[in-house]
């Protein structure tokens, strides 16, 4: 079986898929809610990653650099009379 990238959703996914496998197998209450939290841990992360890549995807035709930026972050004016 071919690995995937880091932080691939989709091995998150199978991930949460074995944990919902071995909560139904387990033979204690206090094992299956550990398994099930876990599942849901996985799956949270699927999602938190989907999120991060569907931003940077967003962020990737943002120019950072141009002086239009620079007016968000300085006053305008002489940057250094508004320092302390």
């Amino acid at each position: 079986m071919p690995q995937a990238d880091p932080g691939d959703p989709q091995e998150c996914r199978q991930h949460a898929r074995h944990c919902q496998e071995l909560a139904e197998q387990s033979a204690t209450p206090q094992g299956r809610q550990t398994f099930l939290a876990l599942s849901q841990t996985w799956l949270n992360l699927a999602s938190e990653l989907e999120s991060a890549k569907a931003f940077l995807n967003a962020m990737d035709g943002v120019k950072l650099d141009g002086p239009e930026m620079g007016s968000l972050l300085l006053p305008s004016g002489d940057a250094d009379s508004s320092l302390p």
